[in-house]
């Protein structure tokens, strides 16, 4: 429940507000409770999850553990979400987290926190600052000296697509064998649904996301940025089977790029997720693969047999965002005159 202060004079107000950001900033923002939002405050809502929670906050909530269990060396597991609280007066939110996780190598259970920032709404631009256990401090705080553009450049662009399939073998990518695929499926699938969920959040809220099949995964060797830890690129083949999300378009593609800044405490997730498209002409099948738009050969059989509408040339650059503006690809958001087929959970 939030309760907004109305009717005070201005200086009033302002006071009001201090004291309200005073008191928000003891508990980092994870403990609102019974506090007023005076009026044009940047407040915050409290959720009490009880025994329901949102899907969405659940991968936010397994993202701050996977921060944690990344830079930290350990294995903690979530168990439960008890609140959330939601940052108001603008669509891109944070949300400060507190949850059950369990060790499983001694089924100890311990309150956790973590805060997830959305950076952009209906795509996957994510940022966590914090996560950890209750009562230890905050253990990666913005430094003096710490270099802020890395992480800037990287928030405002998507990573790239290889001029190559990347799930083919070369110098480049690491195709995944199917024994690694099941040893680290946990954070690969964490990042594929929270691409999915990202950019699903206009059509009916958002849809359940555990019928993904992940197919190939793909790691680009090469990639490295200097000043950044844990980074790297992940190339995600798979099949989406919910018509209402994706009409007929189910084999898909998704790729993030994940980097951490110990100097800024950042850990991020940047990436998109897009179809494959296939059409018929003159009896041939015609795969659209964005990485072999660089070969001429194939730009040519794109532009006469798929009906897709090249610009004059190709430029060098490969970002997602360049993919997205000059093809046109199915609606996978706007499907009117059909019915939901998938469970909607948001």
């Amino acid at each position: 429940m939030v309760a907004f202060l109305s009717g005070y004079p201005r200086k009033e107000v302002d006071r009001l507000r201090r004291s309200y950001m005073k008191e928000v900033n003891k508990s980092e923002g994870f403990d609102v409770s019974g506090l007023p939002v005076p009026d044009s405050a940047p407040g915050l809502t409290e959720h009490i999850c009880n025994d329901t929670c949102s899907p969405l906050i659940l991968l936010y909530a397994k993202l701050g553990l996977h921060r944690y269990n990344l830079v930290q060396g350990k294995n903690l597991q979530p168990s439960s979400v008890k609140k959330y609280n939601k940052s108001m007066g603008s669509v891109n939110s944070s949300y400060y987290i507190t949850l059950v996780a369990i060790d499983p190598a001694t089924q100890l259970l311990q309150t956790f926190q973590t805060r997830v920032n959305e950076l952009r709404y209906g795509e996957l631009v994510l940022e966590c600052c914090t996560a950890r256990p209750l009562g230890e401090t905050h253990i990666c705080g913005i430094k003096k000296n710490s270099d802020h553009k890395p992480v800037e450049d990287l928030l405002h662009t998507f990573p790239e697509w290889p001029p190559k399939n990347p799930f083919k073998k070369s110098k480049r990518c690491y195709v995944l064998k199917k024994s690694e695929l099941r040893e680290n499926d946990d954070w690969i699938r964490l990042y594929l649904e929270l691409a999915v969920a990202a950019s699903n959040r206009d059509t009916l809220e958002n849809h359940l996301v555990s019928n993904l099949k992940i197919v190939k995964v793909a790691i680009d060797t090469t990639s490295t940025q200097e000043g950044l830890d844990l980074f790297a690129i992940v190339y995600i083949r798979y099949k989406d089977s919910c018509e209402a999300r994706v009409g007929k378009d189910v084999d898909r593609v998704a790729v993030v790029r994940r980097f951490f800044n110990e100097g800024m405490g950042s850990f991020s997730l940047v990436g998109q997720n897009l179809g494959i498209i296939q059409k018929k002409s003159n009896k041939q099948l015609l795969r659209f693969k964005p990485w072999l738009l660089y070969t001429p050969r194939w730009r040519l059989k794109a532009h006469r047999h798929s009906g897709l509408t090249l610009s004059r040339r190709v430029p060098k650059t490969r970002s997602m965002e360049f993919f997205l503006s000059q093809f046109t690809f199915r609606d996978d958001f706007t499907k009117k005159g059909k019915e939901s087929e998938c469970e909607t959970v948001l």
